[in-house]
């Protein structure tokens, strides 16, 4: 069985859609403030949210790259599709 170049691509699409959502969904509790903490609480809770922030980041920049990885994929498709083959397989030696 062959994967298609377009099941790559909608498979890059999605997983560059849903990487950030999980990413989010997976820190979410790390934004919510202690009742009456301390201050080493707070300081602990800085560097964890700063972790989280930069996780976040990553996850997003991986996203956007796998999505546009994929939509560049599809159009290629379609334009390979629409003009037909680059190679001309009715005259081989």
């Amino acid at each position: 069985m062959t994967i298609s170049g377009r099941t790559i691509g909608v498979l890059a699409i999605c997983v560059g859609l849903l990487l950030p959502v999980a990413s989010c969904m997976a820190t979410a509790g790390t934004y919510l403030p202690y009742q009456d903490p301390t201050p080493e609480m707070l300081k602990e809770q800085a560097e964890t949210i700063a972790r989280a922030d930069l996780m976040n980041f990553r996850a997003m920049t991986a996203g956007a790259l796998l999505t546009l990885t994929g939509v560049a994929l599809l159009a290629y498709r379609a334009v390979r599709r629409r003009w037909g083959s680059t190679t001309n397989d009715t005259e081989r030696s």
